[in-house]
């Protein structure tokens, strides 16, 4: 259920910053809300979410490139 909360937050209320911070999303989480991003995101919080190595290769693609 979080998750599709989450899904929507990330589209449509937070385009530039979102802070997740220990909201325990784990790597199902962040594999979940990765490709649901937006593209016009500028700062994303995670810490204290336990995302190990498959959180963060499932989030890192939608990520815009410095």
């Amino acid at each position: 259920m979080w998750e599709e909360e989450a899904r929507d937050a990330v589209v449509w209320d937070l385009p530039h910053t979102l802070d997740l911070c220990d909201d325990a999303i784990g790597d199902a989480g962040a594999t979940a809300i990765a490709p649901h991003l937006p593209q016009a995101l500028q700062t994303l919080f995670l810490g204290g979410n336990a995302i190990g190595a498959a959180g963060a290769t499932a989030i890192a693609p939608h990520l815009p490139q410095a």
